[in-house]
């Protein structure tokens, strides 16, 4: 055998010793020890059995950024009221856009679909579905004009018409930062983005089945001078379906809350934390946001 020979085993085997320890089982944990019984937990735990109705399936193909499914506070999967799961995710095949999949009652997956096709970057997709006619409803911001400020879309698949995912409506624009900024909200920069979709009855529900759809905005500026605290837009509107099964929006309004305004604004004597705040709304048009609020700074 030649020198190099040897000289490459012996290296081989420095190594095998070198990291052998790497692999080696580590100590026991300690048991852990219930303090208002005394009783000891046991390690492991039972694993119950399970069956999966549908097998995993690819929603999309060569895609990037659909790890990050849905968006930041909201569910990206919504149940309709025959079984059917619409799923909402942006994924990245030439550039990252807004998709939905549905899987319907009996487990069969349609892949994901493209819900609007554009030239420039969408992100973050929110969603709801009406609990009158199954159709859902997507929102998602992109700065459609190159402006640097964002905009809102809507778009939404029209369910019932066919009983089948996949009839989308063309994109609607419901909030333009640029325009409303400072005029609607606080400040001139604002940028309401990452939006999540509520559907719920509007007031007069009873008399012409109106819905009320909500769209919650986070504002991604800060004025807090380093902490930030992401106060939110409401947009909302009554809509009914017209006959060729299309929403008809009765028009939108915009709120944002003084409290968390405040918050955002680092206006002294406020609390200035971010409050990671979640959305719920009833059945009868209410909508409330929670969170936590830290100490004053």
């Amino acid at each position: 055998m030649r020198v190099r020979e040897v000289l490459f085993l012996l290296l081989i085997i420095s190594c095998a010793t070198l990291f052998a320890n790497v692999q080696l089982p580590g100590p026991d944990r300690p048991t852990a020890q219930d303090p208002g019984t005394g009783h000891v937990k046991p390690i492991t735990r039972f694993t119950p059995l399970f069956t999966f109705d549908t097998n995993p399936t690819l929603f999309l193909a060569g895609s990037m950024y659909d790890y990050m499914i849905g968006g930041y506070t909201d569910s990206p999967l919504k149940v309709q009221s025959g079984g059917g799961v619409y799923a909402a995710f942006h994924g990245d095949v030439s550039e990252r856009m807004i998709y939905s999949a549905y899987v319907d009652a009996g487990g069969v997956v349609t892949p994901g679909a493209l819900i609007a096709a554009g030239p420039y970057r969408q992100g973050f997709p929110g969603m709801d579905l009406d609990f009158d006619t199954s159709d859902a409803f997507f929102a998602y911001h992109v700065d459609n004009d190159g402006d640097g400020a964002y905009e809102v879309e809507m778009v939404w698949d029209i369910w019932h018409i066919m009983n089948a995912p996949g009839l989308f409506g063309l994109p609607l624009e419901i909030l333009d930062n640029e325009v409303y900024g400072g005029v609607d909200t606080p400040f001139a920069d604002d940028q309401f983005i990452w939006p999540k979709v509520y559907i719920t009855e509007a007031p007069t529900y009873s008399q012409d089945a109106k819905r009320r759809i909500f769209v919650v905005g986070n504002n991604f500026i800060d004025h807090t001078g380093g902490t930030p605290a992401e106060n939110i837009l409401l947009i909302w509107s009554d809509f009914s379906t017209s006959t060729a099964g299309d929403p008809v929006f009765d028009g939108w309004s915009y709120h944002t809350f003084p409290l968390l305004d405040g918050f955002n604004s680092g206006t002294p004597g406020t609390n200035c934390g971010r409050y990671h705040h979640s959305t719920a709304v009833t059945r009868d048009g209410k909508i409330a946001f929670i969170g936590l609020l830290q100490d004053d700074t």
